[in-house]
Order: structure tokens, then C-alpha cells, then sequence
């Protein structure tokens, strides 16, 4: 069975207040969907822990409380575009008429 996506429009309204970085109601980065909202524990195909060289646990960063880039602001203004076509991204910036 085949879940039906909801598109959520994060850009900013009219009084609207912009933070500077991800809080726990965020979604996720524009750049990357797929980023965990917080620190994740890293494991293998067989659900054992990836360690380092060092035989510490590795974490995959998650965005909550991270600073935003310059581009996830002024995309969340309406100023910056984001075309993906492939692996690539081609940044654009949005001129007002």
C-alpha cells in the first residue's frame, strides 16, 4: 500500500518570525530531506554499530539546533531556488519583477 505524500510549505509569510537555526518543530534541511532530526547512533546491514578507528560509535549529525546556511534562509525568505536535476543542484537566485 502507497501512503500519500503531504507537501508542507516551510517558506516564510508575511509576519512570519525566521530563526537562525533548526528547532525540533523544523523540518529538515531543503538541501538534504533525509538528514535526522536528532544525533542517530550509525549501524551496518546487520544492525551492529559502526565504529571508528578508534572503537568509538560513529553518530550521523541530526539538524536540530544547527545553525541554518545561508542558502536554507534566504530559501525560506523566497529569494533562493533550488532545481535539482540529477545529483546536481542548480542554485538560483529569485529576482522580484
Amino acid at each position: 500500500m502507497q501512503e500519500a505524500l503531504a507537501t508542507i510549505d516551510m517558506k516564510l509569510k508575511p509576519g512570519d518570525t525566521q530563526k537562525f537555526y533548526f528547532t525540533a518543530s523544523d523540518l529538515p534541511p531543503f538541501s538534504k530531506p533525509s538528514m535526522p532530526k536528532y544525533n542517530t547512533a550509525k549501524v551496518d546491514r546487520k544492525g551492529r554499530p559502526v565504529l571508528n578507528k578508534d572503537k568509538k560509535q560513529v553518530y550521523e549529525k541530526g539538524y536540530v539546533d544547527a545553525a541554518k546556511g545561508m542558502e536554507q534562509i534566504l530559501w525560506e525568505r523566497r529569494i533562493f531556488k533550488c532545481h535539482r536535476s540529477s545529483l546536481d543542484f542548480d542554485f538560483k537566485f529569485i529576482r522580484d519583477a
